[in-house]
């Protein structure tokens, strides 16, 4: 540890000169900086390179910390010289890292964890009101029109040196809602953002009203109706520890009084265990998930079981007993005490425990001031964190924090755990007496692990009455031990009862559905095991229930002659109903098979190719056949084709329909087969009551969007011939005809095939394609770290599709006739072809599998690299390394085919 001192003590002298270095040793706070030196290399590149920070650490005066009227003082002093927010965290940095320092100095010679918290906490509050009321009048408002909520450790005056800052932004009626916002943007930016290698303090907003997904901030009004009809239990326990700490404080106090009833209802609110439990369950997957069990927040027996419990108790008790109101978690345990709810000694062992363990995340956090919650693993980083808290070596401070874990951890596990059966039979009984038998609902959803509300809603369906309601309520009735052994057999089972409930009640009068429910016991859990790990299909289901009939009907699909027969004798609106209602039971039976293993995903795309190609043909029909009725014989052929994944015979569960449209005759013609198209895509994308159509994508015509939405024939031609870009060449080796004229859609196919011939694809072409698909990887794949895209991302299915794409085109340079249009066949053209064809097959189920699981809606969907552990149960326990590899090797692929570089290219 001297040699360790010395060192520093040596960049001292060299950074700031000997004299400075001489004026230490002989300072009163020496042993304040040797202990800052040694323990925090955070510490020590300030101290020895910094000589205002150093400042203090000099002078005889005693090592003061500053309060919190000096602090707000010297921020607004710092803030009235800056001119950009540059200047304003550069203002108020070293006031942070001067005064942070001192509150260390001071924690490390043993001052307590209490006012070590409430020290940081001061600070962390002087510079967000100082700054708001900065930033305001800079926008041209009052800080009084505005109201920062603090949450967490800082609303409970507990900050850690690096606790995020758990903030929610408010402004007050009538204030303009634009700029309120522009001055919490910029508050967060000079909060949160690196200057010269150092940030004020991390800022959390999850916390606002609708999350992550809400705006920064809403007013006063919106946030008290949101808080009391629409907030989560999560939210509610936050508020427990809401407290205003910046703007319009009496407004922000006036809230939380106003949320009173929610955060604490006047009775004993027992059922809210339950909401802690689903909790508890939550973090702990999401810690193995990251593999932090041993993370000293959120690992087993760790500080946020000590949280929960205490604000768990605060939530149930808090209501009758307006004394456990705390917004400090070490005065809650000792108001729970003395209230008796906590017994003596189990409050004096958690107030112990949550102490250790906070001055321990403390002293982690105060090394490299970065938010950690895991030990260090180097030897000399654990002898120091074991030496700073008074142990002598490693081995027994260790021995120390297991002990005090597996306290908290019994404590915790006692608080939640209920007396319930163990056998899920029984569970399956209890549950039964619960809802049916008005029995203990809140024990029953203890031990089932489902949350109360929703017993209660099935409780309250059973007892429906109106001749409609009262049958569904006797068939239900008769189903529910089928339907809890369903329940409890998914992992979460929330989410299973919950949707079997909204289905429920979309049924409508649909009894054939229910009876059929009954009649075919395994249906049920196989329906719920579909649509709580199927968010593709739950959208489905939600929007036409009618789909399920798909998995009771035997798999006989009609005749497209036979349907287009039944069709010609419906009026519109039943004729385009049918279609869908094909669409969607057909989509319901391939996405079931999927995922159920009975179907390949090349065979599911093959099933969704033949139904978007029967639902186009059929829709052209009763097109034709109405305008014809209204506007007379058509004047010579048209043609419908299909391009992108239709006309590669490649549909996925969420692919588009890319259209062509092509005619021969008079110039006038073009008038009547442009209303046909406008007609035609309007059938096909339009949403009736019996579910959706398909999205349509025209943009590949001649000119885009800019161009007219029908082509003749030799227009079509002759701008392949003399304007179409690469990308539209490229694009064209996947046309195919798909409906209206045959003659005219396979002599258009040809015709389009011979353009193509004639240009080929030249070795600048080839580069130029591989720089298109870096562009296009650039522009929307937006990969990093954390995410990736399946569709657009490095060495994704976009770079085979290109090598496809390139393939066809040199194929076509010598034989024009050629039509082949599927990705794989086209692979195949390559020397690699077989292991390309395999990497996109694997590519394209992961691909169609992450759509059926988690149903994104963005054109270009982005996941995180976790999602791909999903996939272990279809496609394997090596999902993740075989993406990377593939991906990879894509990559040198198509360096290969495209730039003619085969270095790296695997054999």
């Amino acid at each position: 540890m001297e040699e360790l001192l010395e060192r520093q003590l040596e960049r001292l002298s060299e950074n700031l000169g000997p004299q400075v270095l001489r004026a230490a040793r002989a300072s009163p706070h020496f042993p304040y900086l040797a202990k800052l030196l040694t323990f925090s290399p955070y510490a020590a590149r300030l101290l020895t390179t910094r000589s205002e920070i150093l400042a203090p650490f000099l002078r005889p005066e005693p090592l003061r910390i500053l309060g919190a009227r000096e602090l707000s003082q010297e921020a607004r002093l710092a803030l009235s010289q800056a001119r950009g927010l540059r200047e304003a965290a550069r203002g108020l940095l070293p006031l942070k890292q001067r005064e942070i320092l001192k509150i260390l100095a001071r924690d490390l010679a043993g001052e307590s964890f209490e006012l070590t918290a409430r020290r940081v906490t001061r600070l962390a509050e002087a510079l967000v009101s100082s700054a708001l009321r900065t930033l305001a009048r800079w926008k041209g408002l009052s800080p009084e029109d505005l109201v920062v909520l603090a949450f967490g450790k800082f609303g409970g005056r507990e900050l850690n040196y690096a606790s995020d800052l758990d903030l929610a932004y408010f402004f007050l009626p009538g204030v303009d809602k634009l700029r309120a916002i522009q001055v919490f943007e910029t508050l967060t930016r000079l909060l949160d953002t690196l200057f010269e290698g150092d940030r004020l303090w991390k800022v959390d907003l999850r916390l606002r009203p609708g999350g992550k997904e809400g705006e920064l901030a809403v007013s006063l009004r919106y946030a008290r109706d949101y808080y009391l009809y629409a907030s989560h239990p999560f939210e509610r326990l936050a508020l427990i520890r809401a407290r205003p700490v910046a703007g319009n404080l009496a407004a922000g106090y006036a809230l939380l009084a106003a949320l009173r009833p929610v955060i604490y209802p006047r009775y004993l609110d027992f059922a809210f265990l339950e909401h802690l439990r689903d909790l508890k369950e939550r973090i702990q997957r999401e810690a193995r998930r990251r593999g932090a069990e041993e993370d000293l927040k959120v690992g087993r027996g760790g500080i946020r079981e000590v949280e929960f419990l205490v604000q768990g108790l605060q939530a149930i008790y808090g209501g009758k007993h307006p004394e456990l109101r705390s917004r400090r978690v070490l005065a809650a345990l000792a108001r729970l005490r003395r209230r008796g709810i906590l017994k003596e000694e189990e409050a004096r062992r958690l107030r112990e425990a949550y102490l250790f363990l906070r001055t321990v995340e403390h002293r982690l956090q105060t090394r490299h001031f970065q938010q950690t919650f895991r030990l260090p693993k180097e030897p000399l980083a654990r002898l120091l964190l074991a030496q700073s808290l008074g142990f002598e070596d490693e081995k027994s401070f260790l021995e120390h924090l297991s002990r005090i874990r597996e306290e908290v951890s019994r404590a915790f596990g006692a608080f939640l755990a209920p007396t319930c059966p163990r056998e899920r039979s029984e569970v399956v009984e209890l549950l039964v007496k619960a809802v049916y038998e008005n029995g203990p609902l809140a024990q029953a959803a203890a031990c089932a692990e489902i949350p109360e509300h929703l017993l209660d809603e099935l409780r309250r369906k059973l007892s429906s009455r109106g001749p409609l309601l009262t049958r569904k309520a006797q068939i239900l009735r008769r189903l529910l031990p089928l339907l809890f052994e369903a329940v409890l057999a998914e992992e979460d089972r929330g989410r299973a009862l919950s949707r079997f409930l909204t289905f429920f009640d979309r049924l409508g009068g649909r009894l054939s559905l229910l009876s059929a429910l009954e009649k075919a016991p395994e249906g049920l859990p196989r329906l719920l095991r579909l649509l709580s790990r199927s968010e593709y299909l739950w959208y489905l289901t939600e929007g036409e229930p009618r789909a399920v009939e798909a998995l009771f009907e035997p798999e006989a699909p009609q005749k497209p002659e036979a349907l287009a027969s039944m069709l010609q004798g419906l009026p519109l609106d039943e004729a385009l109903g049918t279609l869908r209602i094909l669409k969607n039971e057909t989509c319901f039976r391939t996405a079931a098979g999927c995922l159920e293993g009975l179907l390949t995903v090349e065979k599911a795309t093959e099933e969704l190719t033949r139904l978007a190609k029967v639902f186009a043909r059929l829709t052209l029909e009763i097109v034709l056949r109405e305008v014809r009725e209204k506007h007379g014989p058509p004047p010579g052929p048209f043609a419908v084709l299909a391009l992108g994944k239709l006309g590669a015979r490649e549909m996925g569960f969420r692919s588009d329909l890319d259209l062509l449209f092509v005619y021969e005759g008079p110039p006038e013609a073009g008038y009547y087969w442009s209303r046909v198209a406008q007609r035609y895509l309007s059938y096909l994308t339009l949403k009736t009551p019996e579910g959706e159509g398909y999205p349509v994508d025209a943009r590949l015509r001649p000119e885009g969007r800019k161009g007219p939405l029908v082509s003749s024939l030799s227009g079509l031609l002759t701008y392949y011939r003399e304007e179409a870009r690469l990308w539209e060449r490229a694009a064209a080796v996947r046309l195919r005809p798909l409906a209206g004229d045959r003659d005219l859609g396979r002599r258009t196919n040809l015709a389009v095939r011979k353009e193509l011939a004639r240009k080929g694809l030249s070795e600048a072409e080839a580069r130029e394609l591989y720089e298109m698909r870096l562009y296009m990887e650039r522009e929307r794949a937006r990969e990093d770290e954390r995410s990736f895209s399946p569709k657009l991302g490095y060495g994704a299915l976009a770079d085979l599709e290109f090598l496809a794409m390139a393939a066809a085109l040199r194929r076509l340079s010598q034989t024009p006739e050629f039509t082949e249009t599927r990705t794989p066949k086209l692979l195949g053209l390559l020397p690699e072809g077989p292991a390309l064809r395999e990497h996109y097959a694997f590519l394209r189920a992961v691909e169609q599998y992450l759509i059926l699981l988690f149903d994104p809606r963005e054109e270009d969907p982005l996941y995180p690299r976790e999602a791909l552990s999903g996939l272990v149960p279809y496609l394997g326990p090596e999902v993740r390394e075989r993406y990377e590899k593939i991906t990879r090797e894509n990559r040198e692929f198509l360096r290969k085919y495209l730039l003619g570089d085969s270095g790296g290219v695997p054999a």
